[in-house]
């Protein structure tokens, strides 16, 4: 798993790469790249030079995911 880890359980992780946002949603690393360079997604860029990481916040990652939320069909009776 890649980000921000600890061994607290009761830790709540805000930013997780983008490797780990293409796991949790199934878009590649790279819609998540360019999504966060062209602003459609917050990001933070965390380091500088080659060592710098491009963060997602995980409000995004849920956002993201809850725009592609259909609604549940209604049972017909």
């Amino acid at each position: 798993m890649t980000g921000l880890q600890t061994t607290r359980p009761d830790f709540e992780r805000q930013y997780v790469g983008v490797q780990e946002a293409s796991q949790i949603t199934g878009l590649s690393p790279w819609t998540w790249r360019q999504w966060a360079y062209t602003g459609k997604v917050a990001s933070v860029k965390a380091g500088k030079g080659q060592r710098a990481r491009l963060l997602i916040p995980i409000a995004e990652v849920h956002r993201v995911m809850s725009e592609g939320l259909r609604p549940r069909l209604e049972e017909v009776q």
